[in-house]
Parts: structure tokens; C-alpha cells; sequence
């Protein structure tokens, strides 16, 4: 049968219910015979008043039936509406629920429908939810609504709501079904068990004893002739006992063909049969005839015990098990019990909260107990009965070992070990916090390596220029250059290793052919291979060998290694460089000839921080003890790995290698670059003017010395030796960009910069700071006090040149958008201002520019051309460009006019009448004292 989705009941042992999609039949439940009907086309449902009369709803209308008969005459049409849940009250007037359209009343005498929707703007309550599951109307005339969040009561008479019954119990909880009880109390069916409302008190609780039923979805509640509550849910039929006050079950194997029922399928007729609709069919009963949910349980037996997953023997109800035992299941049974499958075993421990099984399952395991003594109770559970004895199974857990007599010299070993791994920990520190003071040692030494490296590597590079083809001194030069770049190599390796322990080195991996970019790194030390007569090998795959690898930082890890394999290779000697791909990852060896690692060299204590290999103590061959661990760290920030060990083929050397992942699953997304192309932006100088004027600020008087020397063709500098001594020079002096250093006496970089910022007279000075530390904390405080650039010790000559060029002609560009300084055709698209200063600006230059060869052109009729007065356009452009309104307007054309003599188009007259100057004197005159030359001057000197 299909499913059935209305029922009512019509008169003694008949009733009416629709089967979805086939249409309504009528049933005599004393003979079992179904007759169809006819009825209304299209999906549809029935119900039946207090008066006996039956109604039958759908999408058409709502129609009144006469089920004797078989006629049926339209009421009202449903215009559109999905109809679900109707009833009718004395007055003959219409309620009925629409799906996410609330309630409906139709008024029959005065033809009127009237909505009810749970965000109306009504003198009283609302229903609380849109979704209504059932309307019901009680023995006073009130409509109970249950809803998708909890249940409202409209009292008809006056159409208000004014009971709502959400919060706290019933929020966010779908109702079902309501039902009056014989003591006025209404019955609240939820999808989390029943519930109970006391009009006089006007509070709602959970149904008294129904902690069986808490958390059971229920559809629908129906009374019997004892007073009895039935209700239809996800798990069978349940009836309370009103006498007993108690919970029985009817489950599936009860003589029903199924336990999960729908919402709202119920009904009765007149002579107590109860009828519920399910997607098998109906299910209907007399309460009077139902025998078997007062059946009495029979008693528990222990019927099995598997221990460790193995059958053990057992006598009585006192069991005992090994203290290593991993599990324990305990079975039970029931004899001369015929619904075993609806059966619920529950056992608690030791007096605690009762554990259940699901239906059926009549085994329980325990794992994880400790020694000691159990008493385990069980008892069942079914049709809403509890057995009336519980068996009770004593279980005995025998002690471990470590209560025995051994367990003291255990303990004193516990000790003993917890008090070596204190000594352990507190050498650790003490170690680690030395290595922190090296470290930390080693940083403060580089501050003090980067000045004069800087003295040296940029004069190298130039006295190397100017030698030209004095070949017998390169050699020298070289030698003192690949000096200066060792030495700036291990104050790098310093840093980098620093960056490391504080997570600041970040990765951006591409995707690399380790064959040539390994070739390439390897040719980088064929100068020194042949110098000394050391055989370089490569043992590489034809094919190419793809990994994701950061190129920068990797390349420094393995030039550690061939460094190394340089420093302990004797001359003659020979190193090999091998890559081998193998299934996920790649292995990139480093092998020399050397005497290979020392006895008492553990391979992983070689890659610890500031350890130095007993080979070389012997061989007086020293080092920082830095590479070797910074290599491990950046191999492993690969997500690789790096060990050694000697040689295995006979001969004397040790062997390195790299152990990288393929792919780059094991890579972060932040770590991975995906344009393996990068496009560098080429810098072009700016054009800053001879006459700047540098404050150069450092405590180092030979780098002030050589910085003056190298850039005193294009700048003017004045030096200072502490930032006290250059801020009272600020103050006092006109300048264009200040260059400071980081570390300094009386008063730091770091203050210096902060007092400029902080000044508004002296803000506006571009601020480039110098430092040996170059770590991202160091540069983050002067960023953030609004420092103009940053360049770390040693910097390039040339990168600091044109950063200066690029700060002065950034502040200079900025001017000259506002005073005049750029050309006119420039002015208006480049005026970059936000809000109303923009707008402002726009349409002062655009005013400026119609009127620039008129001679009474003046402040005020820009103030009035502009459209603001004279105060508002003086304070406005003094903010913005620095100049008062005559003066700005005055720069503009003098601009102009010099734009104008550069064309070589017209003749100085004709220029100072087209700027909107009426007197050549007074045009000359300005002009001189804005560019320091007359017009004349001017012109000759752009005649070329």
C-alpha cells in the first residue's frame, strides 16, 4: 500500500483516509474491507468536525463531503495555497494552516479570510513560527499551533495570542501535536519527547517520569476511553499508562509492520478505535484489545564472557581477570521472551548513571579498567518496562606488578631518573642560553663588520676601475675582494641563522631543475678546484630532476657544504657532487677526500650550533660552527633533511647529503611562488638638483668621510657624529633629505627619527637610516616611526645614490603639483588630493588655466570663479601646497612663462602678456627672483 497521508474517523468502527496519489477510501475495521470514493481530484486530505461533518482540503479548495453519498460541494478555493492542517469551530468559521504562510481564518458568515504570520505588527502576541504541523481547537474554543519553534494559542473569540510558548523549554524545538487532558492540562508532542502545560501556573515542563521517552521524535497524541495517552513516533506506538504512570513501547515485531510513523496521520472513531498512517499503510487498534505492553520480563542470565577476545570459563557471578587484560565482554540473555529484538540492555557500574545498549544488543565491553573490585548491575528495557530484578556480575581486577614488593626499586629508579633529567634540563638551558649569548655576541660583531666592510668592498670595486688594464694588480684586488665576500658571507650566515630561530626566514619555492641549478652553483667553485688541483666530479641524471625549492636560501646550504668539502680536501684531492632521484624525494651527495669525520664525531652533534669536528681541531683548520647548523635549518625548512657519515668505498672522506620532497604537497601555500619568472622594475635616477642639501649623520667618521667623497658631484652634505648634534642642525638649517645610522652616541638613529616625525616643522625631510642589523624587528620600529627608506650595512654605493635621487625628486615632484613647478598641461590629471581637496583642486587649476593670460586675472576673481571665499581658498591652499594664494597663482605663471621662453616660439614680451603679466618690468622682476636670472638669461641659457 502506499503511504497514507489523512485519516479520520466517520462513525462506529468506520473511517476515511487518503492513500497519496490514489485518493480517498473508506474502511470498516470490523470487516477489514476498503472501498475507494470519490472525491476531488489532485492531492487532498479529510477531516471530520465535532459535528461528524467531513471536510476534504487540497490544492483546489476546500470542499464539504458527504461520504454517504459521495458528493461534495466547494466551500472555499485555495487561490494558490498549500493547505495543511484545518479545523472548525461552533461558529461553523474555518481554520487552517498553509505551510510558510502561518495561519488563515475564514469567517463563513461575513465571507472575510483573515492571516496571521509570526512577524505581524499586532496589538497582542503572534504565532511564533510560519510552519505550522497541527492546529487544534480545545474544549474553551482555543486554537493550539504547533510550530516549527515550539506552540502559540489564539483565542478565537477575540482573535488575539495569548499564550506563546517557546522559551526557555520548547525554543528552537518542532512541536507535532497538542492535546487537552482531562484536568485542562495541555500535551505537547516534540521531536525531543513530551511535554506538559499548566494553564494555572502557566508554565511548561517535561512530562512527569518520561525520561524513557526523552529525546523521542513524536508525531501525534491520541486519549482512549481510560484515560490513557497514545502517541505515534520515529520509534513504534507508545501509550502512557495514566494509572501506572508509566511508558510502554509497541516496536516493530509487535504485530506492526513498521516503527516509523508521519506527523499528523491519526485518527478515531466514535467507539475508541485509533488509527495511525504510516508509509505501509494503516495501523489501527482498539486500546481495550491491546494485551501485550503490560507483559512482564523474566529474569537475566549471564550467558557468555570473551576476554581479550577469547571465550573464558566461568562458574557463578564472580569473575576475576589479569591486570593486563585489554577488553572484557560480558553477554547476557533472556529466556522464554519473544520480542528479543526490541530488548534494551543497560548496566551500570559501581552504583553510577545507567549505560544502554541499542535494541538487541544484549553484550557489553569494558577496556580501560584499573585493579580494584566492579559490581556491574543489568537490566532491560522493553514495551516501556524495566525487568523487575537486575542481575548483578562482581568483577575482580587483579593488581599489577607494580604493587608487588619489586615496585619500590622501580620507584627509587623513577627517582633517580627524574632527578637525571632535571640535571639533563638545566644543563640544556645553560647550554642553550650560552649558545644564545655566542649568538647574540656574534650579532653585535657583525654591527661593528658591516661599517668597515662597506669602506672596503665599494673602494675595491672602483680602485678596480680606475687600475683598467693593470693586470699585474687584479690579482691582489681579487684576493682582497673574495676576502671581503668570505668575511660578508659568515656575517650573512649569522643573520640568516638568527632569522631561523626567530621564524622570520620565510621561503618562495618554485619549481627548480636541481641539475642546472646545482651545475651552476658547483661552476662557482671551479676557480678555487683548479687553483689548488682539486678534481671536481659530477654524478648527475641526463634527465632533469624537478623539486620546489626556495633558489636563494638552498643555494647557501649546499655551497656550505662544498665549502666545507674545500676546507678538509687536500691539494689534488678530489670532490664529487652526485644527485640521485629516487620514488618521492631527491638526494643531492657531497663527497670529499679528506680524513672524514672523527671518531668521536656523532654524525647529528656535527650539525649542532657551534660545534666543531674533531678533524678539524687536528688539522687547526677553525670556524664559526654556524654553517653546518644553518645548512641543516634551511634544508629542513624544506621539509628535508641532512646527515653524514665517512666514506663507504674504501676510501678516506666523508660524505654530505641533502635529502629534499618532491612536489610540493608538503609546502604551505604562503610558501610557494607560482610565477617562476620574476621581473625586476628598472630604476631610472631621478632628477634631483646639485644644490640638495644632505644632513649625513653617523658615529663613524671614515664611511661619513667616503660617502661625502663619492657623492659630493651631486649633493651638498653636512655631518653630523650623534643625532643630538644633528637635530639642533634640522632645526637651525634648511635641508633636503637626512642620512642616518641606526647605533650612535648621546642620541640613536632610532630617536633622531622620532623627534624629526614628530615635529611638524621638520617632518616633511625624507629620513634614509643605515644599520648593521638587518633583521625584520630592527626595521619594523623605524618603519613605523615613518622612516622614508632602509639600507643594510654593507649597501651598495649605487643603491643609495638612487635612493636619495628618488626621495628628493619624489618631495620636489609633490610641490611642484601644487606651486607651479610641473607644466601646465600636467597640472589637473596629476593633482592627487582625496575628498573635497580634490574636487577643490580640480577646479581651482582648471580656473587657473582659462584665465592665465589675463592680466586682472587675480585672487579674488579665483575666489569667485572657484566658488569659496578668499579666507576658505587661503587656508585651503595653504594646507595643500604650502604658499599663499597670490604666491601660488604668481609661481603658476612664472612657470608657464619659462615653459613658454624654453619653446624659443615667441619673444620674452609676448611671453610675460600671455602668462597675464601687463608690465615686461614687473614680469622681470618676478621672474629673476623665482629662477636667480632674468628672462633674457634664462633664454640664452637654454638657446642649445
Amino acid at each position: 500500500m502506499e503511504t497514507i497521508s489523512s485519516v479520520v474517523g466517520v462513525a462506529d468502527g468506520l473511517m476515511l483516509f487518503v492513500v497519496k496519489n490514489h485518493g480517498l477510501y473508506l474502511l470498516d475495521e470490523k470487516t477489514g474491507n476498503t472501498k475507494l470514493l470519490q472525491s476531488p481530484a489532485g492531492p487532498i486530505k479529510v477531516y471530520s468536525d465535532f459535528r461528524k461533518n467531513v471536510y476534504v482540503y487540497g490544492r483546489d479548495g476546500i470542499y464539504e463531503y458527504d461520504w454517504k453519498h459521495q458528493t461534495y460541494r466547494l466551500l472555499q478555493p485555495a487561490n494558490g495555497l498549500s493547505l495543511d492542517g484545518m479545523q472548525v469551530d461552533a461558529a461553523g468559521n474555518i481554520y487552517f494552516a498553509s505551510p510558510g504562510n502561518g495561519l488563515y481564518v475564514w469567517n463563513r458568515k461575513s465571507g472575510k479570510m483573515t492571516q496571521y504570520l509570526m512577524d505581524d505588527k499586532r496589538p497582542h502576541k503572534t504565532i511564533c513560527n510560519n510552519w505550522i504541523s497541527e492546529i487544534r481547537l480545545d474544549s474553551r474554543g482555543w486554537l493550539w499551533c504547533a510550530t516549527a519553534n515550539g506552540v502559540s494559542c489564539m483565542d478565537t473569540k477575540t482573535g488575539y495570542f495569548d499564550i506563546i510558548l517557546s522559551r526557555p523549554l520548547l525554543e528552537g524545538k518542532t512541536c507535532y501535536s497538542t492535546l487537552e487532558l482531562s484536568d485542562g492540562k495541555i500535551a505537547i508532542a516534540t521531536e525531543m519527547g513530551l511535554y506538559l502545560y499548566d494553564r494555572k501556573k502557566q508554565q511548561t515542563t517535561p512530562w512527569p517520569h518520561s525520561e524513557s521517552i526523552s529525546g523521542l521524535r513524536i508525531y501525534s497524541l491520541k486519549k482512549d476511553a481510560k484515560g490513557n495517552l497514545w502517541m505515534s513516533t520515529a520509534q513504534g506506538i507508545w501509550c502512557y499508562d495514566s494509572k501506572a504512570k508509566s511508558f510502554f513501547s509497541f516496536e516493530k515485531g509487535n504485530g506492526l509492520l513498521t516503527k516509523e510513523y508521519l506527523a499528523g496521520v491519526v485518527g478515531s472513531t466514535s467507539d475508541g478505535v485509533i488509527c495511525y498512517g504510516n508509509s505501509e499503510g494503516l495501523t489501527y487498534f482498539r486500546p481495550s484489545q491491546v494485551k501485550n505492553y503490560d507483559e512482564k520480563t523474566s529474569a537475566i542470565y549471564l550467558s557468555g564472557v570473551l576476554l581479550d577476545g577469547k571465550m573464558a570459563p566461568f562458574i557463578g557471578d564472580n569473575l576475576s581477570v589479569p591486570s593486563d587484560f585489554k577488553s572484557i565482554v560480558l553477554s547476557f540473555s533472556q529466556l522464554d521472551y519473544q520480542s528479543v529484538g526490541n530488548i534494551v540492555f543497560q548496566y551500570r557500574i559501581n552504583g553510577g548513571k545507567w549505560i544502554s545498549n541499542a535494541a538487541g544488543d544484549n553484550s557489553f565491553n569494558f577496556t580501560g579498567l584499573s585493579y580494584g573490585h566492579y559490581r556491574i548491575e543489568v537490566r532491560t528495557y522493553c514495551n516501556g518496562k524495566y525487568s523487575i530484578y537486575n542481575k548483578v556480575i562482581k568483577l575482580n581486577v587483579l593488581a599489577p606488578w607494580y604493587l608487588t614488593v619489586w615496585a619500590k626499586l622501580i620507584y627509587l629508579i623513577l627517582v633517580l631518573g627524574f632527578m637525571a633529567a632535571v640535571i639533563f634540563i638545566y644543563l640544556y638551558k645553560k647550554k642553550r642560553d650560552l649558545e644564545e649569548a655566542k649568538m647574540q655576541f656574534l650579532i653585535n660583531a657583525t654591527h661593528d663588520i658591516r661599517s668597515p666592510l662597506t669602506l672596503i668592498m665599494e673602494p675595491l670595486k672602483k680602485l678596480k676601475e680606475r687600475l683598467g688594464n693593470a693586470e699585474e694588480y687584479h690579482e691582489d684586488i681579487d684576493t682582497m675582494d673574495r676576502n671581503a665576500q668570505r668575511l660578508l658571507t659568515l656575517v650573512n650566515q649569522i643573520l640568516d641563522k638568527r632569522r631561523l630561530d626567530k621564524h622570520q626566514m620565510k621561503l618562495s619555492c618554485r619549481e627548480t631543475n636541481l641539475v642546472e641549478f646545482s651545475r651552476g652553483l658547483v661552476s662557482l667553485f671551479t676557480y678555487n678546484a683548479n687553483l689548488r688541483g682539486i678534481n671536481i666530479r659530477l654524478e648527475m641524471p641526463e634527465t632533469p630532476v624537478n623539486a620546489w625549492i626556495d633558489r636563494n636560501k638552498l643555494d647557501k646550504a649546499i655551497a656550505n657544504l662544498l665549502s666545507n668539502a674545500f676546507k678538509y680536501t687536500p691539494n689534488g684531492g678530489e670532490i664529487i657532487f652526485r644527485i640521485e632521484k629516487q620514488d618521492k624525494k631527491v638526494l643531492l651527495y657531497v663527497i670529499d677526500s679528506g680524513k672524514g669525520l672523527g671518531k668521536n664525531d656523532d654524525a647529528k652533534t656535527l650539525f649542532e650550533r657551534f660545534y666543531q669536528g674533531k678533524n678539524s681541531a687536528d688539522m687547526h683548520l677553525g670556524g664559526s660552527g654556524i654553517g653546518l647548523n644553518l645548512c641543516r635549518s634551511i634544508v629542513r625548512l624544506h621539509g628535508g633533511d641532512v646527515y653524514a657519515h665517512n666514506r663507504e668505498d674504501g676510501k678516506s672522506g666523508a660524505c654530505f647529503i641533502i635529502e629534499l620532497p618532491l612536489g610540493k604537497e608538503h609546502l604551505k601555500n604562503n610558501q610557494i611562488c607560482l610565477d617562476n619568472v620574476g621581473t625586476k622594475k628598472k630604476q631610472q635616477r631621478g632628477a634631483a638638483s646639485r644644490n640638495s642639501k644632505i644632513l649625513l649623520v653617523d658615529d663613524d667618521i671614515e664611511i661619513c668621510r667616503y660617502l661625502k667623497s663619492e657623492l659630493s658631484d651631486w649633493y651638498r652634505f653636512v655631518i653630523c657624529n650623534n643625532g643630538k648634534e644633528a637635530l639642533k642642525q634640522l632645526l637651525s638649517g634648511d635641508f633636503d633629505l637626512v642620512v642616518s645610522d641606526v647605533v650612535m652616541p648621546e642620541m640613536d638613529g632610532i630617536t633622531l627619527l622620532r623627534n624629526i616625525k614628530g615635529n611638524a616643522n621638520i617632518s616633511h625631510v625624507p629620513v634614509i637610516m643605515l644599520t648593521s642589523k638587518s633583521e625584520i624587528s630592527d626595521r619594523l620600529e623605524g618603519i613605523k616611526l615613518g622612516a622614508d627608506a632602509y639600507l643594510a650595512k654593507p649597501f651598495s654605493l649605487e643603491e643609495l645614490h638612487l635612493t636619495i635621487d628618488n626621495l628628493i625628486d619624489n618631495v620636489r615632484r609633490l610641490k611642484g603639483k601644487f606651486t607651479g613647478a610641473l607644466k601646465q598641461d600636467d597640472k589637473v590629471e596629476k593633482v592627487e588630493v582625496k575628498g573635497y581637496d580634490e574636487e577643490l583642486m580640480e577646479r581651482i587649476m582648471k580656473v587657473v588655466n582659462e584665465n592665465l593670460s589675463d592680466s586682472d586675472f587675480n585672487v579674488e576673481k579665483m575666489c569667485d570663479e572657484v566658488g569659496v571665499s578668499r579666507t576658505q581658498l587661503h587656508r585651503k591652499l595653504k594646507e595643500m601646497t604650502g604658499v599663499p594664494t597670490s604666491e601660488f597663482l604668481r609661481n603658476i605663471r612664472l612657470n608657464e612663462a619659462a615653459r613658454l621662453i624654453r619653446e624659443h616660439k615667441i619673444n620674452i614680451t609676448q611671453v610675460s602678456y600671455m602668462v597675464g603679466f601687463a608690465n615686461n618690468s614687473h614680469f622681470s622682476t618676478a621672474f629673476k627672483k623665482y629662477f636667480g636670472m632674468s628672462p633674457t638669461e634664462y633664454a640664452a641659457r637654454y638657446s642649445e
